[in-house]
């Protein structure tokens, strides 16, 4: 992560508030898949305008703001990745719903973090 040019830029408090908001991310996501698919836009809407929010307090731009959150998804990917394989969720069909739902909230997350990001520097 270090190697990362918008991690560079953030000082302690912000690299521990994108820590913390890895977590956010991760519980939402998995509230959206037990669920199954209920509230995501809300919840993705939230987190989307955290991560902008945050971006631009810490004075990062739109590429460095979605390239941050692309980082932090790629990471709860492989959580959930690990989670599947530890649990034996069998592949087919399942494992394809969790995927699919991953790819869904976390696109909701990352538009709603551009939109966010652009509504701002509007105002």
């Amino acid at each position: 992560m270090a190697e990362e040019t918008w991690y560079r830029r953030l000082n302690d408090e912000a690299r521990k508030q994108y820590r913390d908001s890895a977590q956010s991310l991760f519980q939402g996501l998995m509230r959206y898949i037990a669920a199954g698919g209920d509230d995501a836009p809300a919840e993705a809407r939230a987190i989307g305008n955290e991560y902008a929010a945050r971006a631009q307090r810490f004075g990062l731009h739109a590429a460095d703001a979605a390239r941050a959150f692309l980082f932090f998804r790629d990471a709860l990917l492989q959580s959930v990745i690990e989670v599947n394989q530890v649990a034996n969720v069998p592949s087919g069909r399942v494992w394809g719903d969790v995927l699919r739902g991953v790819n869904t909230f976390t696109d909701l997350t990352l538009i709603q973090l551009l939109e966010t990001f652009q509504e701002r520097n509007k105002g």
